[in-house]
């Protein structure tokens, strides 16, 4: 026998409600992978795939599409449901997958996808399965930043027969295009009451020069570029726990008795613990500079608020990774997002304020866990409720989300940071594709979440800005 499956006993109740729907259903695992095992939180159904109604002169690229309609940016004429499982697009689901990871804390990924049909439905599941699968894989492989020589490739795929209930999984590694897999065992258990909570705020202030052989690239590209000192500097960082630094290791939990309960027995008060991430000094050994003309100086700065959840007996060493993960995956998540929304909505101002969507939190039904969106100042807390609905299958109301953590810019965090307008010294600007000085950099906010655009590719970001 191969890996060991555990999944949370309430999704036998998913799955029971999935059969008495009548219909076959595509989808993906949600939890967690260790050395011991996988720990399945959820499964997560596919939405079918829709008709948008942009007309040819607006047409976008099919992948920014995709993602759009899943946002809800695009108007939709209806469901058109592939007629058997062959029919499947696999880059739908990728999608889906993409759109799910944004919502998913640290600890948590996508592990894996699932089908549920009827015996007859497809000529070879288990073929179309891997195909999914992998095409999942190579959608995500763009989040997977702070990746570690030890961590496990194999993912999970399940087919579920709803004539019989009975259920075949089977792991591959993803890393080996030739895997076949291997059969896996999966059982039910009490699981959700066992996620350990890690806690960690983090404030950015951080400069992206945008070079001028780059200044034709996406937004978003330029962006990613400019983060990767960041990410490289958050893989070497050290953390704290409880006000304590302790041997990598070591076991996160060093006590002996059980998890503690609420009153009520269908609350869960998860073991929880507060990280603080600090990222080492540069040496003071300076290499000889290379100069290079810039066409656009990107600031980012705020504080954003993190979380991860974490199963099994994890080391401190995992539990720090868990929250450099989710740091990592929340940054880029909101920039990616508002280039998304740059692209549809951007109009020729002199300068404008763009505002990145802050990080909401609900927990997820019969769980401690809790799961994560992103909202627009111009959203409604509606479309956040469908969204998560739409794209994880939970049913929520308005008094689930945890709407205060983070706030968007506010006047009074533009001015605090008015005189900041001078461009550095040692920066030599491409007068190009600058008209001038003033138009090259501008500095607002602080602790806030914002992005200032002109019309020569200024962009300065503040990432979620919160009172914690």
């Amino acid at each position: 026998m191969g890996r060991s499956i555990h999944a949370d006993e309430a999704i036998q109740n998913y799955i029971e409600e999935l059969i008495k729907s009548g219909q076959w259903n595509v989808g993906l695992i949600l939890g967690q992978v260790t050395k011991q095992r996988d720990y399945v939180l959820r499964l997560s159904r596919t939405p079918d795939p829709v008709e948008d109604e942009v007309s040819e002169e607006e047409e976008l690229p099919a992948e920014l599409l995709e993602e759009l309609v899943h946002k809800k940016k695009v108007k939709k004429k209806g469901p058109k449901k592939p007629k058997s499982l062959d029919d499947v697009n696999e880059g739908w689901v990728a999608t889906h997958a993409k759109q799910v990871l944004r919502m998913l804390p640290g600890g948590l990924d996508v592990i894996g996808v699932f089908i549920l049909s009827p015996p007859n439905i497809s000529q070879n599941v288990a073929t179309k399965l891997r195909q999914i699968l992998y095409q999942v894989h190579s959608s995500l492989n763009q989040y997977q930043i702070l990746n570690r020589d030890n961590d496990i490739t194999d993912r999970i795929t399940i087919h579920i027969d709803s004539l019989t209930r009975k259920i075949t999984c089977r792991t591959y590694d993803v890393q080996d295009n030739r895997s076949t897999g291997h059969p896996a065992e999966w059982k039910y258990q009490a699981i959700n009451d066992k996620w350990i909570q890690l806690n960690t705020s983090a404030f950015l202030d951080m400069k992206i020069a945008v070079p001028s052989n780059k200044k034709s690239s996406p937004l978003i590209k330029q962006i990613q570029i400019g983060l990767n000192p960041f990410f490289k500097s958050l893989t070497s960082s050290i953390g704290i726990i409880n006000g304590a630094i302790r041997e990598a290791s070591e076991p996160l939990d060093t006590s002996s008795g059980k998890k503690s309960r609420g009153r009520d027995k269908g609350l869960v008060v998860p073991q929880s613990y507060n990280i603080e991430i600090l990222t080492k000094q540069a040496d003071n050994k300076v290499s000889a500079p290379i100069l290079s003309k810039v066409s656009s100086l990107m600031v980012l700065r705020g504080q954003i608020v993190s979380r991860a959840f974490i199963q099994g007996k994890p080391t401190v060493g995992d539990a720090i990774h868990a929250v450099k993960v989710d740091l990592a995956r929340s940054l880029l998540s909101r920039c990616e997002l508002l280039c998304e929304d740059l692209a549809i909505t951007e109009q020729d101002k002199a300068v404008e304020l763009y505002n990145t969507p802050v990080r909401v939190f609900v927990i997820v039904p019969d769980s401690s866990v809790e799961i994560c969106d992103y909202i627009f100042q111009d959203e409604r807390t509606d479309e956040v409720i469908d969204r998560i609905k739409e794209l994880l299958d939970v049913n929520l109301t308005e008094e689930n989300l945890e709407l205060d953590l983070e706030r968007p810019a506010a006047e009074v965090d533009w001015i605090s940071t008015a005189s900041e307008h001078e461009i550095p010294t040692d920066m030599e600007v491409d007068t190009e594709t600058t008209n001038s000085n003033s138009n090259f950099v501008t500095y607002i906010g602080l602790a806030a979440s914002g992005i200032v655009a002109g019309l020569a590719m200024v962009y300065n970001f503040y990432i979620a800005g919160g009172d914690s």
